[in-house]
């Protein structure tokens, strides 16, 4: 395992060597901090801007400092790889470098349209590991149209069920579709209809009446939301549904 992970990290740096930034576009990016300070103020997640370039967190908004300690001296990937679950790091590195190669391929003026989003565990100051989810964003291409910064947000998922299997995809926001990694585990359409619903303050009877299916078929649909989504509530499985966007 050790050395899959030394590998899978040699990998990880072989994809930032392909990034040029030049000073422009530096100081294009300067001008839009002040929007992205005030974004950060009222978004009720960790925001972060990684330099593909760099290296580097050049905008950190981390609100978790407090349970999880970051080393923000070191202000890279590596320190926030030491705060991962060991078991989680293979499964965080490969995800984020087929990722990259995945969009990396992609035509430039569509690079932004897709967004990453998957999950790990993320140890705090006693000693315990809690779920998180991720999103990542295209945010600035480079010079030469490379990927150069990267918009991540993170959230901690309450009430997230430790002992199942995490999960991740990569979904074009244009369409809503999810390609890539394998998610034939994750939400129907009408699965996403019914948790909209549920969103709503609707039960399963007045689904029920709406959809024009039973109430057992709807009551079915909300076990399997529970399953796949990993969480124990429809309270909780909602609230991460409208974290990816998908309701």
């Amino acid at each position: 395992m050790i050395r899959n992970i030394v590998k899978l990290k040699q990998r990880h740096k072989e994809i930032k060597k392909q990034c040029d930034a030049s000073e422009d576009d530096y100081t294009a990016f300067e001008e839009k901090k002040q929007m992205l300070t005030l974004v950060s103020k009222v978004e009720n997640s960790a925001m972060v801007i990684y330099d593909m370039y760099k290296d580097e967190f050049i905008f950190l908004h981390w609100q978790f400092d407090e349970s999880f300690h970051f080393d923000y001296r070191k202000n890279n990937s590596e320190a926030y790889w030491e705060l991962l679950n060991p078991n989680d790091l293979p499964f965080v590195l490969e995800t984020e470098i087929k990722a990259y190669n995945f969009i990396k391929r992609i035509p430039s003026e569509e690079k932004k349209d897709y967004k990453l989003i998957y999950e790990y565990r993320l140890r705090d100051a006693s000693g315990i590991h809690h779920h998180f989810l991720h999103q990542t964003i295209v945010l600035e291409l480079d010079r030469n149209r490379n990927i150069w910064l990267f918009l991540l947000l993170i959230d901690l998922i309450v009430g997230k069920i430790s002992n199942k299997p995490i999960q991740r995809m990569i979904v074009n926001l244009r369409t809503g579709k999810s390609c890539l990694f394998n998610n034939r585990s994750f939400l129907s359409q009408r699965e996403i209809e019914i948790l909209g619903l549920i969103s709503q303050g609707l039960d399963s009877h007045e689904i029920s009446d709406k959809l024009f299916i039973s109430v057992n078929t709807v009551n079915n649909h909300r076990h399997n939301i529970l399953s796949k989504t990993k969480t124990e509530t429809t309270i909780q499985a909602c609230y991460y549904a409208k974290r990816i966007g998908i309701i």
